[in-house]
């Protein structure tokens, strides 16, 4: 019997795991199965940018920080992955519809909006990838926009593919190589048995990677990696009409950072067909979802007001895209080997960054498929089977949670930004963060947990569900 190694889940990761294992072992049969829509997949909705820099956060916690410093680690090596391949292969060179990143800051930022600024502009700076913008180039870029902005800075080498045309090559490089693609539905994992079962076939495997996002433990053991939840984002992919006039320079990706916790902030990212404009989020245990409508709203309108201005707006078509992201319930990625079944390779929990890691991630599936050991300084924190880390301390995790709700709250223009409302407004949060994680401890009855604030409400629905 032949050597097989399956691959579950077609997404950026899953894909491009399945095309170096294929180029590491041409003699296996290399299996790549997965929904031939990509329905909600994380990959297909994302923006793709390569979004290293603009990603950091502020840490408020020693944890948190590691979180941060680990984004990064992989970040950096992901784009790198990625530009070797762009280089490399003439089918990539178009995919590449941005070279930079500008990161602007809008004058009546929040303080939440304000710090993770800083850290992505100290950290760009650090690293030699950044310079400034200056007001007479802010004023050209934005010169439709209702407000100029306080301040920016361009990152360089920070680019975008076109995701829409992306997974077209990614498919026929499959099919070139001879992997085999199977679009069916996967009944059950027989791990004992080194077995997938489908609908109308089962497949023996040697080894295993499953890179379903927020569905990745259905075919697992319980309790054998964390809890899941899913982000869903929805963006904007925007028609070429009506738009050349307005940002006639399609060099550069334009948006802002981190604006709310778990949003990851205004971004307007040029396409070979137009323009992708994202992305909201909202948090929620895995399954069936839908756009929210407050997040379509804000979306449009922060385009509207932070850069085309209403006249251009008017001209405007698209259609919507929803992606589901997948999170851990502590934050942190699950990536690796399970400890209990060593030929499962575990590829999740990488929220909104999977397409960017992707190709570092699925060199770390060759290393591990050839029975090597990588020398990761992250490997305990990205441990699929690990115990949950707490967040910090309570009152790290409730100053996280009273700031960012804070900025989401005046970044939908929920609050008014008096100092007084402001004041109002970080008490009454500060009272409620209280008795939400007093009520998530009782939900997992541990006293001293901390688990990550954006989880909170996800993590007492899902409770209030199992208790019906």
């Amino acid at each position: 019997m032949s050597t097989s190694f399956v691959v579950l889940g077609n997404g950026a990761i899953g894909t491009l795991s399945a095309i170096q294992l294929k180029k590491q072992f041409p003699d296996y049969n290399i299996y790549l199965i997965g929904n031939p829509t990509r329905l909600n997949s994380a990959s297909t909705a994302a923006g793709a940018m390569c979004n290293v820099f603009a990603e950091i956060e502020a840490p408020f916690s020693a944890i948190h920080q590691k979180q941060v410093d680990l984004s990064l680690w992989y970040g950096i090596s992901g784009r790198n992955g990625w530009l070797k391949f762009i280089e490399s292969d003439p089918n990539f060179q178009k995919l590449r519809t941005a070279k930079d990143t500008l990161v602007f800051l809008k004058k009546d930022a929040s303080d939440f909006e304000t710090l993770n600024y800083k850290a992505a502009k100290d950290a760009a700076f650090n690293y030699g990838v950044a310079k400034e913008v200056e007001s007479k180039l802010l004023k050209q870029i934005f010169e439709s926009a209702r407000n100029i902005p306080a301040e920016a800075f361009q990152i360089e080498g920070e680019f975008a593919i076109d995701t829409k045309e992306l997974f077209s090559v990614l498919s026929k490089i499959c099919v070139d190589l001879g992997i085999l693609i199977l679009n069916e539905e996967v009944v059950k994992i027989d791990l004992m048995g080194s077995e997938v079962l489908m609908k109308n076939q089962k497949i023996h495997f040697d080894k295993i990677v499953i890179a379903l996002g927020s569905n990745s433990s259905i075919y697992l053991p319980p309790g054998s990696i964390q809890t899941l939840v899913q982000g869903v984002g929805t963006a904007m992919e925007i028609r070429e009409k009506g738009i050349a006039g307005i940002l006639s320079d399609k060099s550069r990706v334009i948006r802002t950072v981190n604006r709310g916790g778990a949003q990851c902030g205004f971004h307007f990212v040029p396409r070979n067909d137009g323009f992708y404009l994202g992305a909201g989020n909202y948090i929620m245990a895995p399954g069936n979802s839908y756009h929210r409508l407050e997040t379509l709203r804000y979306l449009f309108s922060t385009f509207e007001r932070e850069v085309c201005g209403s006249k251009a707006s008017y001209l405007l078509e698209g259609e919507l895209v929803k992606g589901h992201r997948p999170r851990a319930i502590d934050g942190f990625p699950l990536i690796g080997q399970l400890l209990d079944f060593p030929r499962v390779f575990v590829a999740t929990g990488t929220n909104r960054a999977g397409l960017t890691w992707a190709p570092k991630i699925s060199s770390q599936v060759v290393t591990w498929a050839r029975g090597d050991r990588e020398d990761s300084p992250n490997a305990e924190f990205v441990a699929p089977g690990r115990a949950e880390l707490n967040f910090g301390t309570e009152e790290d995790a409730i100053r996280y949670y009273v700031e960012s709700r804070l900025s989401a709250a005046l970044e939908h223009k929920q609050i008014e930004s008096s100092n007084s409302a402001l004041d109002f407004e970080r008490n009454r949060l500060r009272k409620f963060a209280q008795s939400l994680l007093f009520e998530v401890r009782k939900s997992k009855n541990k006293d001293l947990i901390v688990p990550h604030p954006d989880h909170w409400a996800v993590i007492l629905d899902q409770a209030s569900k199992c208790i019906d």
